[in-house]
């Protein structure tokens, strides 16, 4: 078995557990940021209401958001009308009376509304901030084990190495015992005396 294929898998889940994380810290993060806008303008007293304070339904939180899109355009078509009977009848007029009371009880909506999804929001945060958590241990746990692999590989790279080197060291040696049992057969001379001298 060869170390290469087999640690493969865990680099693989190591792989997907840091794209997973990274899209995790990316949702965390805009999320996040998207939260902190709302926050700062609803602290910041502005009527959310008025036409001009459109920015802040730019944020893709509220815009994407069709309870908070609907309960938005539902008050300012309200506002609106109101605007247009003011033009037409005096403040005590029933209709406009109906109207204002009508604008009042959609703010009321609105707010509520809003309320509810900033509340959803922060529960995703919630959900996200611990998903990031999970998988922060997982990835690192993977870690932990592409490194144990990884040292594992360069050992057992080490030792067939060596068995590689002392193979090679072998064969020279049993070559050059050969060749030493045929050198010692050549050294013996069969001399055989015919006649002494």
């Amino acid at each position: 078995l060869d170390a290469s294929e087999k640690d493969q898998p865990v680099m693989k889940r190591l792989s997907e557990l840091n794209d997973e994380l990274t899209a995790t810290q990316l949702a965390r993060i805009d999320l996040n940021a998207q939260l902190s806008v709302i926050r700062e303008f609803l602290d910041s007293g502005a009527n959310l209401s008025n036409e001009e304070n459109e920015k802040i339904f730019n944020v893709p939180a509220l815009r994407d958001d069709a309870a908070v899109s609907g309960a938005r355009q539902e008050l300012l078509a309200a506002i609106k009308k109101t605007q247009e009977l003011t033009e037409f009848y005096g403040p005590d007029h029933p209709l406009l009376k109906s109207s204002r009371a009508n604008v009042v009880h959609l703010q009321e909506k609105f707010s509520k509304t809003l309320k509810e999804t900033i509340v959803a929001l922060e529960n995703k945060l919630k959900t996200l901030n611990a998903k990031e958590t999970e998988v922060s241990r997982q990835y690192e746990e993977q870690k932990q084990e592409a490194l144990s692999l990884a040292q594992e590989a360069f050992e057992f790279g080490r030792l067939k190495n060596d068995v590689s080197r002392l193979q090679k060291l072998y064969d020279v040696l049993v070559e050059r015992m050969r060749e030493v049992d045929m050198s010692t057969g050549y050294l013996k001379t069969n001399v055989q005396i015919v006649k002494p001298a």
